[in-house]
C-alpha cells in the first residue's frame, strides 16, 4: 500500500542483516505489471527484510514473485553456493531449552554477528537453481533452517509466480514435528556466495 519511488520500502518492515559485513540487496517499491511491488537487486550481497508479527497460529501462506535472473550455479544445500534470488521465509517459536549445545552455541554467535536473535525455526521457500521443486533442504549452517523449493531453474523466468502454502503442514514435513506459533514473514534476495547477480520482484504477501 506504500507508493512507490526510488528510495520507498514497504511499511512496517525492517531491514534484516545476514552478516554486519555482507553487501546489502538493494530494495525499493515500483510500478510493474499496474502494481506496485518490491523491486530486488542483487550483486555479491545478501540481506533482507522481515515484518515482526504478534504471535499467531500457523495457517496459510500465500505470495506472487517474479525473476529476471535464476543463479544457475547456486546449490541451497552447499554453503559456498548457497543463493537464490527469491526467498520467503516465516519464523517460528519454540522451546530453545531443547536445542543442541552445537545449536545453542551457533544461536549465541548470530546473535554477536548480526545484533539480532534467531528465532527457534525458520521455514523457508526458495526459487532453487537447479534441484527439483519439492525438494525439502536444510541450511548448511544450521538444521534449524528449513528450505522448500518452490519454484527451480529457467522455466517460468519474467512470469509472476503465485503460490499458497500450507504452514503447518510444511513444518511438519520440513522438521517432524508440529510448529510453534510465527514470529514474523521476510523475505531475501542474495547472491553473496556465488558473487553473481539477480533481480527480482514481490508482490503481496498474505498470512491467513
Amino acid at each position: 500500500a506504500t507508493p512507490a519511488g526510488p528510495t520507498a520500502s514497504p511499511t512496517g518492515w525492517q531491514p534484516w542483516k545476514v552478516n554486519r559485513n555482507k553487501t546489502p540487496t538493494r530494495y525499493s517499491l515500483a510500478e510493474v505489471d499496474q502494481r506496485t511491488v518490491l523491486h530486488a537487486e542483487a550483486d555479491g550481497s545478501a540481506s533482507g527484510l522481515y515484518v515482526p508479527l504478534e504471535q499467531r497460529d500457523p495457517g496459510t501462506l500465500r505470495w506472487m514473485w517474479k525473476t529476471r535472473d535464476v543463479i544457475r550455479v547456486a546449490d541451497n544445500a552447499v554453503s559456498h553456493r548457497e543463493d537464490a534470488p527469491l526467498r520467503i521465509f516465516v519464523a517460528f517459536d519454540g522451546d530453545r531449552s531443547t536445542l543442541s549445545l552445537k545449536d545453542q552455541l551457533m544461536y549465541e554467535m548470530a546473535r554477536i554477528t548480526t545484533g539480532r536473535e534467531m528465532p527457534y525455526a525458520t521455514l523457508m521457500y526458495i526459487w532453487g537453481g537447479k534441484r527439483p521443486v519439492g525438494s525439502v533442504l536444510n541450511n548448511p549452517h544450521t538444521d534449524r533452517v528449513r528450505m522448500i523449493i518452490v519454484d527451480s531453474g529457467t522455466r517460468h523466468t519474467n512470469e509472476w509466480r503465485c503460490h499458497e502454502r500450507d504452514l503447518r503442514a510444511d513444518y511438519r514435513k520440513a522438521f517432524g514435528a508440529d510448529p510453534g506459533k510465527i514470529l514474523a514473514v521476510g523475505l531475501m534476495t542474495d547472491t553473496d556466495n556465488t558473487k553473481s547477480r539477480a533481480e527480482a520482484w514481490y508482490g503481496d504477501i498474505a498470512l491467513d
